[in-house]
């Protein structure tokens, strides 16, 4: 555990920092053209689980035809924030399938996620 102030940290230190390793190589930031329409949208997403926020403002969006992963240390919100995603947490913020609010019902956003899949032939 470091006691430094999160300024006092390049990204490579924070990362070893985190990790309990040198960081060897870092992928470089990459923004492919802006070419398909968004069909899912996050919007400032938190996760409250067990008392403790376990996810806090994600915002993000995919496109038609991309292939998401989502990565973390153990501890650091994917499984909420999956959760949250499916409905099987309540969650603040804005969910969005093709430009339309998605229902925080989990059974009304079950149905819309598998009709929107089914309909993307998936």
């Amino acid at each position: 555990m470091s006691k430094h102030h999160r300024s006092q940290f390049t990204v490579e230190q924070l990362v070893a920092a985190m990790s309990g390793r040198k960081v060897e190589f870092q992928y470089p930031h990459h923004r492919p053209p802006v070419q398909n329409p968004v069909l899912f949208k996050v919007e400032n997403l938190s996760v409250t689980h067990r008392g403790r926020e376990r996810v806090r403002e994600v915002s993000f969006e995919v496109r038609r035809g991309e292939i998401v992963g989502l990565a973390g240390l153990l501890g650091a919100g994917r499984s909420e924030l999956l959760n949250a995603l499916y409905g099987a947490l309540p969650h603040r913020g804005q969910l969005y399938l093709d430009d339309q609010p998605l229902c925080r019902a989990p059974e009304q956003r079950h149905e819309h996620l598998l009709r929107t899949l089914a309909d993307l032939g998936a």
